[in-house]
């Protein structure tokens, strides 16, 4: 967008309090992640979610979203959090510093992905780590229970999200992501965010179990893709009422073809992860859907192309 235009000009006077707080003399784009959900709906489009495990990540998605004109997602998840260079603590600077490189003008949220709740005594960490990210400039939230029982799973989210301000962004979870097997049903969905909404929480994204799995399709060993896309619209129209659209997860090593379908069954918000990381370490791909090319139980490595070549075999040899 136009910095010097009116509209940007007046958008930034309604960024997030803690945008303000902490970039409020900068054209820093980074807006809350309802209102990126606001105009993914509007638009009738899908909104990327760009997992920066590498900071290197942002500034190439940043470059794409200006040429595009469009808004993106910054995220990475609190399991990342503890071991990747982009991080709760140094992606809010990364972004703002390669923003600013750019000129501004870019439209972005910074969405904490699966924000993962385990137990309870998650839910008690939770009550004092998550206002730290929230004063750090993260937009957007992804609370993640989903690995417990329905009621425990609606529970334990609806105590995390009390700690998360309502003008910020926020995606829950039924229906543990993790591949083929069980799906999410309607009745689920309607008795998770209905649940949530009696309680005065209202969810802009449902993630849901349809098939999809983080990480790489191993051809080899007879894995492949499986969204469940007719099921994923009963889902998102069942919670439409509720102003919840669907977010995709583990959208890597999907045909391209398919992807550009999603938004015609209800899903606004779709998750790349692990086509970044294959870029960075420079792995060869699958060109119809990015998935890595496995042979002989292995990636293969592209000695022209991401990290050096002896960098990859010191990863390798230390995983």
């Amino acid at each position: 967008m136009d910095t010097s235009g009116t509209a940007y000009r007046e958008m930034l006077t309604k960024r997030p309090l803690n945008v303000r707080a902490l970039w409020g003399t900068e054209d820093l784009g980074l807006v809350s992640g309802r209102d990126v959900v606001v105009a993914a709906r509007e638009s009738e489009s899908i909104i990327l979610a760009a997992n920066a495990r590498s900071p290197l990540t942002v500034k190439g998605v940043f470059k794409a979203a200006k040429a595009c004109n469009a808004a993106v997602y910054i995220e990475i998840a609190k399991s990342e959090d503890s071991y990747c260079y982009g991080s709760f603590a140094s992606l809010p600077d990364y972004a703002a510093r390669y923003s600013a490189e750019l000129g501004h003008g870019i439209i972005f949220g910074l969405h904490v992905d699966h924000y993962g709740i385990k137990s309870q005594e998650d839910v008690q960490k939770s009550v004092a780590h998550i206002p730290d990210v929230v004063r750090r400039g993260w937009t957007s939230f992804a609370v993640d229970a989903s690995h417990l029982q329905d009621w425990e799973n609606l529970c334990a989210t609806r105590d995390v999200c009390m700690s998360i301000p309502a003008y910020l962004g926020l995606e829950v979870e039924v229906g543990e992501i993790k591949g083929p097997g069980e799906i999410t049903t309607v009745e689920e969905a309607l008795f998770f965010v209905g649940g949530l909404n009696s309680w005065g929480i209202f969810p802009d994204f449902l993630a849901v179990s349809n098939g999809s799995k983080h990480g790489t399709y191993d051809s080899s060993l007879g894995e492949e893709e499986g969204i469940d896309l007719p099921r994923t619209k009963e889902i998102a129209e069942a919670v439409a009422p509720f102003g919840t659209v669907i977010a995709q997860h583990g959208i890597s090593g999907t045909p391209l073809d398919k992807v550009s379908s999603f938004v015609n069954f209800g899903i606004n918000k779709g998750n790349v992860g692990t086509l970044w990381q294959n870029i960075v370490f420079g792995l060869e791909m699958d060109p119809s859907n990015g998935n890595a090319l496995v042979r002989d139980g292995a990636f293969v490595k592209n000695r022209g192309h991401g990290v050096p070549v002896d960098l990859w075999e010191r990863i390798v040899t230390w995983g």
